[in-house]
Order: C-alpha cells, then sequence, then structure tokens
C-alpha cells in the first residue's frame, strides 16, 4: 500500500503544472456545465409547460369573452338594425369564429371530459350559425320570426354555458399540471445540491494547489527584496515537484548566486558609467556655454535697424513688440543658465524669433507652431532657436519669395519628437550625406548647431538622435527624439535597488 502510494506521488512530480491545472480546471468546466445545462433545461421545462398552460387558458378565456361580445353585438342589431351595429356584430361573429377554429380538438393531449366539452361548442356552433343566418333573413315581424329570434337566444346561452365549463376544465387541467411541475421542481435542489458539492471539492483542490504556488511565489518575491538589498545569505527556495514551477525555482537559485558572485564586478562597471557620464555632461555643458556665446551681431544689427525704421514710420505698437521680442532674446539667452528648460519657454522663445523675422523680411516669411502637448516637459534649453536660424539662413533666405517654417511636437516625457521644418532650397543627396555623416561623428563641419545639439542631448538623455530630412528644392525637416533623462533613469534605478543592466 505504502509503495503504490510512493509511485503515484512520484508519477504527480513528473507532471506538468499545465496538465495539473488543466486537470482540475476541466473538473471545474465540466461540473459548472453539467449544472448550467441542469439549470437551462429545468428553465426551459418549466417555461414551456407554463407558457402552453397560460397559452391555452388565454385562448379558452377569450372564446369566451368573445362569444360574450357576440351575444350582446347580436341582440343590440336586433333591437336597432343600422350600419354601425352591424359593423360591430359582424366584427365580433369573426372573432369568434377565429376563436372556434383556433381550439385544439386531439383526444390524446385533452383528454375525455375536454374533448367531449368541445366537440360539444364546435357542433353547437354550427347549428347556431345557421339558425342565425336564418333570423338575420327574416322580415322582423310574425310569430315565426320571434320563435326563431328566441331560439337563437337560446342557442347563444346554451353555447355560453359551454363555454364557461370548456374554461374550468381547462384551469382545472393546468393546475394539476402545475401541481406536477412544482413537484417535480421540488426534487431539483438535490440535484443541484451534488452538483455544487462536486464543484466545490474542485475548486477546493485548486485553491490547495494555488495556495501552495503562491507561498513559493511569496517566498520569491521576498528573497528577491533581500537580493535588492546585496544580501545573499538567505537559504534556497525549494519545490517537491519537477514541473515548470520546480524549473522557475532551480533557475532563480542559480541566479541568486550568480548575482553574488558578479556583485563586486557590477558595482565597479557602475561605477565607471556614472564617471563617463560626468564627463559627457561637463563636454556638453561647455558646448552649451560656447553656443550661447554665439549670439549672430549681424542677426542683432538687422533687427535693431529694423526697429529703427519701424520707429520712423508707426507711432509705437509694432516696434515696441519688436523691442520687447529682442530684449526676451537677449535676456534668455545671457540670463538662462540651466541646462533644461520647459518646452514652453523654448516655444516662446521662438515666437520671438520668428516674430522679428517676419517684421524683417515681411511676407516672405510664414510659421506655424503645432505643440498640442503638455509644454512642462523639460527640454535642452536653445533647442530650438538654433534649428529655426538655420532654416532660415540656410533655408528661406535662399529663396527669393522666402517660405514657410513649421515646428510640431508630439509625445510626453518618457519620448519626446520635435521637428522643424522649413519649404526652402532643400539640399542635395550630396550635401545631406554630408550633413548626415557630420552629425553621427559629431564633425563641425556638419554645422556647430546640429553638431553641438546632437552632442549636448546625448549627455542629458539615456536615448535621443538628431535627424535630417531634405530634398533640393523641396525644404528640409529636422527631426529630434529625447527618451527619458538619464538623471531619471538613475533615480529609478536607485529606488528599485537596480544594479544590472
Amino acid at each position: 500500500m505504502h509503495e503504490r502510494a510512493a509511485q503515484w506521488k512520484r508519477a504527480g512530480r513528473n507532471v506538468s503544472l499545465r496538465e495539473k491545472f488543466n486537470a482540475m480546471a476541466g473538473g471545474i468546466i465540466i461540473s459548472m456545465f453539467l449544472l448550467g445545462g441542469f439549470s437551462i433545461l429545468l428553465v426551459i421545462r418549466s417555461t414551456t409547460s407554463m407558457s402552453d398552460i397560460l397559452a391555452d387558458n388565454q385562448d379558452v378565456y377569450h372564446l369566451q369573452q368573445m362569444f360574450f361580445e357576440e351575444k350582446k353585438a347580436f341582440r343590440t342589431f336586433m333591437r336597432s338594425r343600422d350600419d354601425e351595429t352591424q359593423k360591430l356584430y359582424a366584427q365580433a361573429a369573426q372573432e369568434v369564429e377565429r376563436c372556434i377554429e383556433a381550439l385544439p380538438f386531439r383526444y390524446e393531449e385533452m383528454g375525455e371530459r375536454r374533448y367531449e366539452i368541445t366537440w360539444t361548442i364546435l357542433n353547437s356552433y354550427g347549428n347556431y350559425c345557421r339558425q342565425r343566418d336564418r333570423v338575420l333573413a327574416m322580415a322582423a315581424e310574425g310569430d315565426d320570426y320571434i320563435k326563431a329570434l328566441y331560439q337563437v337566444y337560446s342557442m347563444q346561452e346554451y353555447l355560453e354555458q359551454y363555454c364557461g365549463e370548456l374554461t374550468a376544465r381547462v384551469l382545472q387541467n393546468g393546475a394539476a399540471v402545475y401541481t406536477q411541475e412544482i413537484r417535480s421542481f421540488l426534487r431539483t435542489p438535490y440535484w443541484l445540491a451534488l452538483v455544487i458539492f462536486l464543484e466545490i471539492v474542485l475548486l477546493l483542490c485548486q485553491l490547495s494547489f494555488l495556495e501552495k504556488i503562491f507561498g513559493c511565489l511569496g517566498q520569491m518575491a521576498s528573497a528577491s527584496q533581500s537580493i535588492q538589498k546585496n544580501i545573499f545569505t538567505e537559504p534556497d527556495l525549494r519545490w517537491d515537484s519537477n514541473d515548470e514551477m520546480g524549473e522557475l525555482v532551480c533557475a532563480f537559485n542559480r541566479m541568486k548566486h550568480a548575482v553574488g558572485e558578479n556583485l563586486a564586478m557590477q558595482k565597479q562597471l557602475h561605477q565607471e558609467a556614472i564617471e563617463r557620464m560626468d564627463l559627457e555632461k561637463r563636454f556638453a555643458a561647455a558646448q552649451f556655454q560656447v553656443l550661447k556665446n554665439q549670439l549672430n551681431p549681424h542677426f542683432l544689427f538687422n533687427a535693431l535697424n529694423t526697429v529703427a525704421r519701424m520707429a520712423k514710420i508707426e507711432d509705437a505698437p509694432v516696434s515696441e513688440q519688436m523691442t520687447v521680442a529682442v530684449s526676451n532674446l537677449l535676456r534668455y539667452n545671457l540670463r538662462t543658465n540651466d541646462p533644461l528648460v520647459p518646452l514652453s519657454q523654448e516655444l516662446k522663445v521662438v515666437r520671438d524669433y520668428l516674430y522679428i523675422q517676419k517684421m524683417r523680411f515681411g511676407e516672405r516669411i510664414a510659421y506655424e507652431l503645432d505643440c498640442p502637448i503638455d509644454v512642462s516637459v523639460s527640454v535642452p534649453v536653445f533647442l530650438l532657436q538654433p534649428l529655426v536660424e538655420n532654416a532660415i539662413k540656410h533655408g528661406l533666405s535662399m529663396e527669393e519669395n522666402g517660405g514657410a517654417i513649421w515646428i510640431c511636437a508630439r509625445g510626453g516625457k518618457e519620448h519626446l519628437k520635435i521637428a522643424v521644418g522649413d519649404s526652402g532650397c532643400g539640399m542635395s543627396a550630396e550635401q545631406l550625406f554630408k550633413v548626415r555623416n557630420a552629425i553621427a561623428k559629431g564633425d563641425r563641419s556638419g554645422g556647430i548647431g546640429l553638431c553641438s545639439l546632437g552632442r549636448r542631448i546625448k549627455g542629458y538623455y539615456e536615448y535621443s538622435s538628431v535627424r535630417a530630412y531634405s530634398r533640393a528644392g523641396r525644404g528640409t525637416v529636422i527631426i529630434v527624439r529625447l527618451g527619458m533623462q538619464k538623471q531619471e533613469l538613475q533615480k529609478q534605478e536607485g529606488e528599485r535597488g537596480c544594479i544590472i543592466s
């Protein structure tokens, strides 16, 4: 006996987790189908029986009511023969004939007494109809007419009595059937209780098995928290079966030992990565400082010249707005020391810059800003103005009729995409290749604005890129993609205690 139990235990260890779950879930599903099927059959049977009883009752009751209406309409018509009473009588007679034809007339389904009553009504109604039609055809005078009329009245009372007996018989039969269905229904809870009991047993077995799995998962979670705290002294996890859970436990134990052995190396690599990132930030800050000091004197001269000319032509509004725009640009350039600013500030500076250029070039320049996102997201300072300046200098200024500039922004904090495009002269395939190569290598020959921007964003973001797209005569688009900031990633990794990349 013990040997057989041991064999069963060994066989159970080799059964996969999926097969165990499928077996228990299959048992529960089968029991649920049995319970549901039994309930559905019970409901269908009860509903069908009750529906038949109600329909039968409704038919005979409707016959009784309509015959009463015909009798009433007939007598009214006999007293006052006009079109209205004749119409009401014809409608009532037609409805009674329809009810008579709808009566069931099968002996095996009705029983002897109901069959006799129905047969009597059918035959009597035929005689009644002939007598009624004969009276309607007679002249309304003489003893023969009165005698025939009262004979019709007598036949109506006779038929009405039998309709009442038929209604009583149908109600009596329906009550008997209803009593029988109730008795069957009262035995149903015992069968339902048996099925529910089997389902509960299977469910308890599955819950017990799930509790064992969740207990092991809880131990695994606790061990994971210890690993996050660099504690590797806790004992290994155990699982008695060779199923998927056992393989997972073994893999987890091996991973814990591997992490413990490689901890020193990972710490060293992490420290080196932090030092490298710090150097990149310092280099990007230096490049940024160079970019800040390169405000175009020619642009300032033209802008101030335009302000002076507008001041002579107008009394003040346009000149004042241009002066404010120039002062905003100077203030932003000279006083902004933070490497990252909200996107809203960058958009405001670009609007001021484009306004000044609009005043300078007039109708030759049009621009559009499409940024339906959260503008509080942080971006590198001086991200947009150098790109817009390049678009005007190398794109629109080369065109006699000028062109348009558009700035689009999509995404959010974890993935931001900004595009600056122009409809200027564009670049040939050879020029575009050189620019892309310079951006990829950080070569200044590709333009200090683009190359500096590429180096700066790589210093602050884990994933970032600058891409140039252009066609000769069609314009140029610069797309900047910014992932999550390295500082945010380090903060998240520190909160999780994660030391493995």
